[in-house]
């Protein structure tokens, strides 16, 4: 179609840029000028960019806004529990620590390994090392035969007389204090020896003493019960995790344990809680704990070795410990725990149990044994 010139009407051709008659630029009706979107292409590439950034900032590294958790007061802990952590360390007295972390305090769980032993499978082995119990018995006696009777009675009677009176004396409580010190029997297992129960009944709740976490100054009372006890073979599957792991498990039986701890003292929450399971040997105590090492196998998992004396010859003894804390709505906590065993075949004198944080053993169990600290289980 032919354009037409808006002053002075004449009709031009479609090629035509100016009128030929007055001279005015064309315009075409039908192909107005393009209009430039440089600024809203600029604009657009504006937003994406901001948007982009602010992904990045919130999503890809949210560090840079917010601080992240504390990874021990709130992060997975692997195979354990979200709140409890097997840290397997020892301290100077042979313990080891599981470390339970509550909203604003933790609680630990501190285990104490403890003496040697042996027995075979029909007959105990009575050896064990020896132990005396220090006592002292001070009687002062002294007699004077100074009491001058006559004028004739001369000093050096007095002193001569004097003398052999306190040599009598000294002699005389030397007796008596060997008399009253009952005999040693060292032919006896170390529990026997000096009376240390383990009635820990299997199935039935025994009440647990517990500790804050700081200063074991408050006590929290619970329950434990000792859930299942086993004695079985060694597996086909264990027997080539020990070949991984440099031991021999051969002629060796297997001892699990499973137990529970329950306390409903909502106090630990705020307070911590500190409770303190404890191993020992029935015939040797020293022994047993004088010789732990731990060791870390291929699953990472710490184990302790312990050595003990059976049928005459010192054997090792292995322990594998796994456990973690369930706390409820801040209602009541419950520390489950399994330990295994690998011992000799026909061995009865593992010891498992517990004792109260705020008992100093000064040494060793029988070094400062109370009845009321501890709830002991033998594993037989």
């Amino acid at each position: 179609m032919a354009n037409i010139c808006r002053k002075c009407g004449k009709y031009l051709q479609d090629t035509d840029t100016f009128c030929d008659r007055c001279g005015t630029p064309v315009y075409s009706e039908f192909n107005p000028a393009k209009k430039s979107h440089a600024g809203l292409i600029i604009a657009l590439v504006a937003s994406s960019v901001a948007i982009l950034t602010t992904v990045i900032l919130l999503f890809v590294a949210p560090g840079f806004l917010v601080k992240k958790k504390d990874k021990k007061s709130g992060g997975d802990t692997g195979r354990n529990s979200s709140t409890e952590i097997y840290s397997g360390r020892t301290n100077t007295e042979n313990t080891e620590v599981v470390t339970y972390y509550t909203t604003e305090q933790s609680t630990t769980v501190t285990e104490q390994s403890a003496s040697t032993t042996e027995q075979t499978t029909t007959t105990p082995n009575t050896q064990s090392t020896t132990a005396t119990l220090a006592y002292t018995v001070t009687e002062a006696t002294s007699e004077s035969t100074t009491e001058a009777t006559t004028a004739a009675t001369t000093q050096a009677t007095t002193e001569a007389t004097t003398q052999a009176t306190t040599q009598a004396s000294t002699q005389q409580a030397t007796t008596e204090a060997t008399t009253q010190a009952p005999p040693v029997d060292d032919s006896k297992p170390d529990f026997e020896k000096y009376g240390i129960r383990t009635d820990l009944p299997l199935g039935g709740n025994m009440d647990i003493i517990g500790r804050s976490t700081d200063g074991y100054e408050v006590e929290l009372r619970g329950k434990v019960s000792v859930d299942a006890f086993t004695r079985t073979g060694v597996s086909e599957e264990v027997m080539a995790f020990g070949k991984e792991n440099n031991i021999d498990f051969s002629g060796y039986e297997e001892l699990r344990v499973r137990y529970h701890a329950f306390f409903e003292d909502t106090r630990l929450f705020t307070i911590g809680l500190t409770i303190l399971p404890c191993s020992y040997d029935y015939y040797n105590v020293k022994l047993y704990e004088d010789t732990k090492v731990t060791f870390t196998d291929s699953y990472d998992e710490q184990f302790a070795r312990f050595t003990i004396k059976y049928n005459g010859q010192e054997r090792y003894v292995y322990r594998w410990v796994t456990s973690n804390w369930n706390d409820y709505n801040n209602e009541y906590a419950v520390y489950d725990c399994e330990i295994i065993y690998y011992v000799p075949a026909g061995y009865d004198g593992i010891v498992y149990g517990f004792r109260d944080p705020s008992h100093s053993e000064n040494g060793y169990i029988y070094d400062n044994y109370d009845s009321g600290s501890y709830q002991l289980f033998r594993l037989k």
